[in-house]
């Protein structure tokens, strides 16, 4: 269903209140009930959090300035490994790629999430995502990284993505097997 008919449905008002009781993003599935759960208050928070590649909950705008600008109004909510990611990003041209469990063809992880099943994987995921941004945050602080060019430094972040997989693999016994 498209948000047209989401908006006949349910009234702006309440899916308004929803997100005032609840800030966090929500995970919408293809199904049109959790599109009407999504706009509905106390229903919204049954719906699995939005979690960034850290495994941390993205939360939304604040509701008041939601309903007062609409989603117009955005803040800046960019962290300092953000704003260093996306600073080597722009002055390589290239793009950091960190591991997105959920969407990749990696053949690893698929057998990972085979072998150990879907709790484990998500907690696997969960662990990956945390322990790779220590790891950025201790990295970037490095003088070695900051005397780095920009190159280099591309190079060592997306190295820390592997790094943190293999650690993880270890940590759960798996084994890939071609």
């Amino acid at each position: 269903m498209s948000d047209f008919v989401y908006s006949r449905l349910i009234p702006s008002f309440f899916s308004d209140t929803a997100k005032v009781f609840d800030a966090k993003e929500r995970l919408i599935g293809k199904g049109w009930i959790s599109g009407i759960k999504s706009r509905i208050p106390g229903l919204r928070q049954t719906l699995p959090e939005k979690k960034n590649i850290f495994g941390e909950t993205i939360i939304g705008e604040p509701a008041w300035s939601e309903i007062v600008f609409g989603s117009r109004l955005k803040t800046d909510k960019e962290s300092g490994i953000i704003k260093e990611l996306n600073q080597v990003s722009m002055n390589t041209g290239k793009g950091i790629n960190f591991t997105n469990w959920d969407k990749s063809s990696s053949k690893m992880l698929a057998q990972f999430k085979e072998k150990k099943g879907q709790e484990r994987f998500d907690e696997a995921k969960l662990e990956y995502g945390q322990r790779l941004k220590i790891k950025i945050e201790k990295e970037i602080q490095k003088q070695s990284y900051k005397k780095a060019n920009d190159e280099d430094k591309l190079k060592i972040l997306n190295n820390l993505d592997s790094e943190t997989i293999n650690e993880i693999f270890n940590r759960y016994n798996f084994k890939y097997k071609k």
